[in-house]
């Protein structure tokens, strides 16, 4: 028995909850995007002003606070994956410069950590836009320049620093004169080479990454194929609902009639040729109306729905596409529902495990399907009578079966409507 689950039709819910996986959650990313970048400038220029100031003077510094709120919003924006990071990456300095400006005045432009700033925030947006921009394979490599970027920062940061502390101008002077000081000099090197370092090791775990969402994506497709969409959604979000429960389940089966005998004068590549585009055609239309699982045993299908209406509009569906593939070759299929209890989860050995409902919903329903002729959709008493009564009148009464292995016999509805009758 194998289970196909199809790629165009990929669950939203599946890919959001891989997707936590990956980058936690809303608070989880805001506080990675902080304190991986957004948190960088705002911590040193705290830190400066702390070592000019005090505690005191930049606890009630407006300016002081109006940078943590420009870059915290920078943070929330850019921990959302839905902004540019280009144009991320300067809503931090653009909120500080609009809030610190009216302030300051024209001032504000002759502050040296201002100019750093606009900067390296530029510097960062420029570099993580090329990265969104250009290839992956090639843009990955500006990860270290782009650390080198944040480490050389902190140079800089002590630059204005320690001229502020000594109440000099930060001039090209200045700077060659601080720049040639052998303690100075040791400290940019170490910083730089610490910055190449720190990209390389960046520049390995994205690659890390990478590997780990193309591996994931394969298990995912291998998981859904093998176990259904529901079952991988479940253990992802909350493993203990696979475990044995007893619940109310629509049950469709669908099976080629005279599949047996037509098999045998065709030859093996024509057969493989129409169960294929059997299967491909019939399961989109059932899986669009979100089964539990989709199954294919041979010529047969056995679907899993939660919801007996989906599963009505499913079998209608499911028949009709059905029709289009197996009628040129002179085949067609038979549609049985049946609506009740099942136990389901995931059964099996340690080795080998898989997702299904049994009881006896399952078993009338496979009997109702067996009964069912040819572009035929039969269904149960039980499912008849959880129908609305705008569905119902599209139902005739039919005999009722003395299925095999059942005691009592089984009273069935020939459905005779048609998908439109499902919208009115």
């Amino acid at each position: 028995m194998t289970d196909r689950s199809p790629q165009q039709l990929p669950s939203l819910n599946l890919d959001h909850l891989l997707n936590r996986r990956f980058h936690g959650t809303p608070w989880q990313a805001f506080w990675q995007e902080f304190l991986g970048n957004s948190g960088h400038f705002l911590i040193l220029k705290i830190l400066s002003d702390i070592a000019k100031d005090g505690w005191y003077a930049s606890i009630n510094d407006i300016a002081d606070w109006s940078l943590i709120g420009a870059f915290t919003l920078q943070s929330w924006f850019l921990s959302q994956r839905k902004i540019h990071p280009f144009w991320g990456n300067l809503i931090g300095p653009s909120c500080y410069t609009l809030v610190d400006l009216p302030l300051d005045g024209w001032e504000f432009f002759e502050n040296p950590s201002h100019w750093m700033l606009w900067g390296f925030c530029s510097l960062v947006a420029i570099a993580q836009g090329l990265r969104l921009a250009w290839k992956p394979a090639i843009a990955r490599y500006l990860l270290p320049l782009e650390s080198i970027a944040r480490t050389v920062m902190v140079w800089v940061a002590y630059l204005i620093t320690t001229a502020a502390l000594h109440q000099e101008p930060v001039t090209l002077t200045y700077i060659q004169i601080f720049f040639t000081g052998a303690s100075h000099e040791f400290l940019f090197s170490a910083l730089v080479f610490l910055g190449v370092l720190l990209g390389l090791q960046s520049l390995q775990l994205a690659q890390q990454q990478q590997q780990t969402q193309e591996t994931a994506a394969i298990l995912r497709n291998l998981a859904q194929w093998g176990m259904g969409n529901h079952v991988v959604t479940s253990a992802i979000a909350n493993p203990s609902a696979l475990t044995f429960q007893r619940v109310e389940r629509a049950i469709v089966f669908m099976d080629i009639r005279g599949f047996t005998t037509w098999c045998e004068a065709a030859r093996p590549e024509r057969v493989a040729q129409v169960l294929n585009c059997y299967y491909q055609v019939v399961e989109p239309v059932a899986t669009v109306h979100r089964p539990l699982r989709v199954t294919f045993t041979a010529d047969e299908v056995m679907v899993i729905y939660a919801d007996l209406p989906q599963a009505m509009r499913a079998a209608v569906a499911m028949q009709r596409a059905a029709r289009s593939v197996l009628s040129a070759e002179g085949l067609g299929a038979g549609c049985g529902l049946h609506y009740g209890p099942v136990v389901e989860g995931l059964f099996g050995s340690d080795g080998v495990r898989t997702y299904t409902a049994i009881g006896d919903t399952v078993n009338t329903a496979k009997r109702i399907e067996g009964a069912t002729p040819a572009h035929q959709l039969y269904l149960s008493d039980a499912a008849y009578q959880q129908l609305p009564i705008e569905l119902q009148i599209h139902c005739q009464a039919l005999p009722s079966i003395q299925a095999k292995g059942k005691r009592v016999s089984v009273a069935l509805w020939h459905w005779q409507g048609r998908l439109a009758d499902f919208e009115g």
